[in-house]
């Protein structure tokens, strides 16, 4: 070993001591934990979608608004305030006639917003969902309950998810004969909910009305399921 190899080493030992015999000692345990906490909803949002469909633009929109009048005073029956109603500009789709594989003309154009609403009363929901179709409106989906306050039982869950994490690690060093040490670190997870469609009927019809996240199975009895999920990593000690 060269003399200025073993004063760079020598330095490196000075200013950091602790570096090699860390990595060398350091032990820890990773464990996932998943918690739940299940209440009763009280609210539900969906969406639906008002379309007109005319030769004339003119009318089409004319006849767009009409509906939305409509809407609108369904609403004051059910208590709907503004707030609770987000309602999207309307969007223009002009239909085309084709000769021999050109557009010859345009046939007729359709006109479509999007509205979504939040119902804080859950009872509603079934009579407006009827009151709607009686308008003539018919693509009817997004369907979610929710909890207004959800805060508190995030946290609740958090704390399940937590325990059963300790609880985890606990049994496995106890299986080596070791105890846990401190917490070196916590990281909570996310996921994207799955989305499955559910049906519902009205006078032979069959409607599209929700895309139901794997968070409210129970959709029908306005039930839903808060999950945390967490990494915790503790330390290994005799």
């Amino acid at each position: 070993m060269t003399r200025l190899a073993g004063i760079i080493i020598g330095i490196i030992f000075l200013v950091c001591p602790g570096i090699l015999a860390q990595a060398d000692n350091s032990r820890y345990i990773n464990v996932s934990g998943e918690g739940e906490v299940v209440a009763d909803a009280d609210q539900v949002t969906f969406s639906f979608m008002i379309q007109t469909r005319n030769k004339d633009l003119d009318a089409a929109k004319d006849i767009n608004d009409q509906k939305i009048e409509k809407v609108k005073e369904i609403f004051k029956l059910y208590s709907i305030s503004n707030k609770d109603v987000e309602v999207s500009s309307f969007t223009l789709n002009p239909v085309y006639d084709y000769q021999d594989g050109k557009v010859d003309k345009v046939e007729a154009f359709n006109i479509s917003r999007n509205v979504r609403i939040t119902l804080n009363n859950i009872e509603d929901y079934e009579p407006l969902v009827d009151a709607l179709i009686g308008t003539e409106i018919y693509n009817i989906g997004g369907l979610a309950y929710e909890i207004s306050d959800p805060s508190a039982l995030h946290q609740q869950a958090r704390e399940n998810a937590l325990k059963k994490a300790k609880d985890k690690a606990l049994g496995m060093a106890e299986f080596y004969g070791l105890k846990l040490g401190k917490v070196l670190s916590i990281e909570e997870l996310t996921r994207t909910p799955y989305h499955r469609p559910i049906e519902y009927g009205n006078a032979g019809l069959n409607v599209l009305v929700g895309n139901v996240s794997s968070e409210s199975e129970n959709v029908f009895e306005g039930r839903k399921t808060i999950k945390a999920h967490v990494i915790v990593k503790f330390e290994l000690i005799d």
